[in-house]
């Protein structure tokens, strides 16, 4: 990933095909990206807003950052009209066809795309599976991602408010499906992404009951962050030095190609030749978690969910601030696997 302070199109001078981006109620963060775009133009922008409804103040702070997103992306969306989708926090299958008839609609596509997609603000269900798509249907496409990091995350409050609010209620989203069944039980193998919301991660974790366990602890540069990481997670973290045998933790860099390469090294570790379904916690650092998305998506054989704690609401003090806004490029890793490929 790279720091960017101003974004044009993937192709100088170029228009994108698809722009996506996500209102929030973390409105300094959901419009950092937006703001850098200079001399961008796409034949299609597209912005999300996700249901149900926040608070009354979360619900005003989204409305203004769709004010301020709206009047940003008209400037570049080539038809001067982006378009507005409402879609469940949760609900990728219907993201998925919106986005797809809105292309079919202005005509863009099949064929390779050139895409920006901003997912600073969206949901961890769908960025996982955005990412599924971007590997099984825009595989052929220029694919580019932009995410910004927040200064601070709330640190004030009880940790049952501090950034989401109970009782959480663990789902699991299929991710990658079941090739065929069988009548023996899987071996259940956790990836456990650690952050900054414990309660949701342990809550999560509980109900996946595995025999193995592998703890991906974010290396960050703010040793603050690292602190309230480990005091968040301190059960989990306490289990690893008690039980080292089916608790691993993991020290992982924020970084995707990192968190790719440690993903892939666990996976070839910790799924023999038993069968083995693989359940993702993924409330830590977004790039960690696509890094592990794609490590699964490579492997190709191992059915995999999302273990993802709702809970009845968010706070929205949730963060403040920008710290900088990141870009990467999905073909980049092809270009990192084929480099390392001639290289043995």
């Amino acid at each position: 990933m790279i720091s960017v302070q101003r974004i044009e199109g993937i192709v100088p001078g170029e228009p994108d095909d698809l722009f996506v981006a996500s209102t929030s109620f973390e409105a300094e963060r959901c419009l950092a990206a937006t703001r850098r775009l200079v001399n961008y133009r796409t034949r299609c922008a597209v912005i999300l807003t996700l249901s149900p409804a926040t608070t009354e103040e979360g619900e005003r702070r989204k409305a203004e950052a769709l004010g301020t997103m709206l009047s940003i992306l008209s400037r570049c969306d080539l038809s001067g009209s982006p378009r507005i989708l409402k879609v469940g926090r949760y609900d990728f299958p219907t993201l998925h066809d919106k986005i797809s008839e809105t292309l079919r609609r202005r005509q863009i596509g099949p064929g390779p795309l050139r895409i920006t997609c901003d997912i600073s603000c969206l949901t961890k269900v769908h960025l996982a599976f955005l990412i599924r798509q971007c590997r099984r249907e825009w595989s052929d496409s220029n694919v580019r991602m932009l995410y910004t990091r927040p200064r601070n995350y709330n640190r004030k409050g009880s940790k049952f408010t501090r950034l989401s609010r109970g009782v959480f209620k663990p789902v699991p989203f299929p991710f990658i499906e079941e090739k065929k069944m069988e009548n023996v039980e899987p071996r259940r193998l956790a990836i456990v992404l650690l952050g900054h919301e414990g309660q949701r991660t342990l809550s999560a974790w509980r109900r996946i009951d595995a025999e193995d366990t592998a703890l991906f602890f974010p290396n960050s540069d703010d040793a603050k962050l690292r602190q309230k990481c480990e005091s968040e997670n301190g059960f989990l973290l306490g289990l690893a030095r008690t039980r080292p045998g089916p608790f691993r933790v993991y020290p992982v860099e924020v970084e995707l190609a990192a968190a790719r390469h440690r993903a892939r090294l666990v996976l070839d570790q910790l799924t023999p030749a038993k069968r083995t379904r693989v359940s993702i916690v993924p409330f830590g650092p977004k790039p960690i978690l696509i890094g592990v998305l794609l490590a699964l998506l490579e492997r190709g054989n191992l059915p995999a969910e999302l273990m993802y704690s709702v809970p009845q609401s968010y706070n929205v003090e949730y963060s403040s601030g920008v710290h900088d806004v990141y870009m990467f490029n999905m073909r980049d890793l092809h270009e990192e696997d084929r480099s390392m490929m001639a290289i043995f």
